[in-house]
């Protein structure tokens, strides 16, 4: 049996039956239906990275303070550490790790012009877009196989 391809399960109570109607008619079509294909894996790759780096940034509370915080505004390293009562050497961490994640950009503009000393951080908006976006999916995913399940169920009585 080939991932990805519908087979109907083959037994003496189903044989008289062509095609299941849902996944749950058999364990082996409900894995054939869920499981990803290689081409759709590959071609995912760098958005399941993204996001894992991403979901990585955010799985620490005092860094989700920190997108908390940069959603007000603009702040630099110093405000973001007295804000959160963090050290200046735990901030750097925090922000270092919020940048590889690509979450937060830095620069150099402060309010009177180009200042190489001061570094404002402000949040960016794409791996939140991609994050709110795969969340979509997944609950849509989720609600179509309790849909499915519910008929099944409902079919079943």
């Amino acid at each position: 049996m080939s991932r990805g391809r519908i087979v109907p399960a083959l037994s003496r109570r189903s044989a008289h039956r062509t095609l299941p109607r849902t996944p749950f008619d058999s364990p082996r079509l409900l894995y054939a239906a869920c499981a990803p294909s290689p081409v759709r894996l590959a071609a995912a790759g760098s958005f399941v990275a993204s996001l894992d780096r991403t979901l990585a940034a955010l799985a620490d509370p005092s860094r989700r303070q920190v997108v908390d915080l940069l959603r007000e505004r603009p702040m630099r390293a110093g405000e973001i550490a007295r804000a959160t009562g963090l050290s200046p050497q735990a901030m750097s961490r925090h922000l270092r790790v919020l940048k590889g994640g690509a979450l937060i950009e830095e620069s150099h503009q402060s309010p009177s012009g180009f200042d190489a000393r001061v570094r404002i951080y402000a949040l960016r908006a794409g791996p939140m877009s991609e994050l709110k976006a795969w969340l979509e999916q997944t609950e849509q995913l989720w609600a179509e196989q309790l849909t499915a399940f519910k008929a099944h169920l409902e079919a079943g009585e």
